[in-house]
């Protein structure tokens, strides 16, 4: 249940829920639902910068790919989250821009 709360959180923009989640071990940052997603590619579908901030700091993978091949870069990307975009190319070192 923890983890879906904390993804929740992430996926709603609550920068606060997911360091607390984090700073209480943050086990399984990489961890995948059904259909592959983490919670990075999640957070970057949506846009929310902080929290992918947050989690790529954390150690969160920013190329683990969901089902179909495609990594947090690639979401954001498709949404059109260029802040997002600049962030995992720059800072975060997403090898996935080939």
């Amino acid at each position: 249940m923890w983890r879906e709360d904390w993804w929740n959180a992430a996926e709603n923009g609550k920068v606060a829920v997911v360091r607390t989640f984090i700073e209480v071990g943050g086990e399984g940052l990489d961890e995948k639902a059904g259909d592959g997603y983490t919670a990075l590619i999640y957070v970057a579908f949506y846009g929310h910068l902080e929290v992918v901030t947050v989690l790529v700091q954390a150690g969160a993978g920013v190329d683990v790919a969901e089902n179909c091949g495609w990594t947090p870069l690639h979401i954001a990307a498709m949404q059109g989250h260029l802040e997002v975009c600049k962030y995992l190319v720059e800072d975060g070192k997403s090898a996935s821009v080939n």
